[in-house]
């Protein structure tokens, strides 16, 4: 009697055990800027795009936001993270994007490491910018995908003091507006042929990626070891 209810228990506590692993595995990716170093005598900032949390991650496009009245950027470069992939830079100096603005694209036959530098940049500050003067950057991940699809990602607003220290403004998940726009996609009848939406819908993790069916066979299996044993106990008495 005691072997199966120690039995049970177990199945119990491996139950438990699996799924503190699934929930410490659903992190949301973070992508964000941050000032690297600032170079007083040549009024130049070094600016990185960083990347968090992002397991799994193939291919993405990032929308780059500066402050153009304040940055004139210089030639940017692949970071770290992306060393070795295709990637594609579209901004004012290399193609018809407006100051302030960057479209970064990249894709990778493997998974890019979670954590790293994707872009790493350069601004010189215009004439009349002094140390004290805040500077923000923003980044858009317009899509960020992996093995198991798109994923949702969050993108701090940043917020830079010349010659001090930057801070992050908490903001969304770039992928809530548009999942709610698939739901509202979805309500809409298609204009396309043979009813088909032209919303692609990709496999987004929102972090609940519980095995929940896994969780009551074990839940069943424990209570049927338990049952067992009372049953054996009453059949000798």
């Amino acid at each position: 009697m005691k072997r199966r209810i120690k039995a049970g228990i177990g199945l119990f506590s491996m139950m438990l055990v699996t799924q503190s692993v699934w929930v410490h595995a659903a992190e949301t990716p973070k992508i964000f800027m941050e000032v690297a170093d600032y170079h007083a005598g040549e009024r130049s900032l070094d600016v990185s795009c960083k990347m968090e949390n992002g397991d799994n991650v193939t291919n993405g496009k990032l929308r780059i936001f500066y402050d153009a009245e304040k940055l004139t950027l210089t030639p940017s470069e692949a970071g770290e993270a992306l060393s070795g992939t295709m990637l594609e830079v579209n901004d004012c100096l290399t193609g018809n994007k407006p100051e302030g603005e960057m479209v970064v694209a990249f894709a990778s036959a493997e998974s890019i490491p979670s954590d790293g530098s994707l872009l790493d940049m350069g601004f010189k500050l215009k004439d009349g910018v002094k140390e004290g003067d805040e500077i923000t950057f923003q980044v858009k991940a317009e899509k960020l995908s992996g093995d198991n699809g798109d994923l949702e990602t969050e993108t701090p607003e940043i917020v830079y003091t010349v010659g001090k220290e930057q801070a992050e403004k908490p903001g969304g998940q770039d992928n809530d507006k548009k999942n709610q726009n698939k739901t509202d996609n979805d309500k809409k009848p298609s204009s396309n042929s043979g009813g088909k939406s032209s919303t692609k819908k990709g496999s987004v993790k929102t972090g609940d990626e519980t095995p929940v069916a896994a969780y009551l066979l074990l839940g069943a299996g424990a209570v049927a070891v338990l049952a067992g044993g009372t049953w054996t106990k009453k059949n000798k008495q």
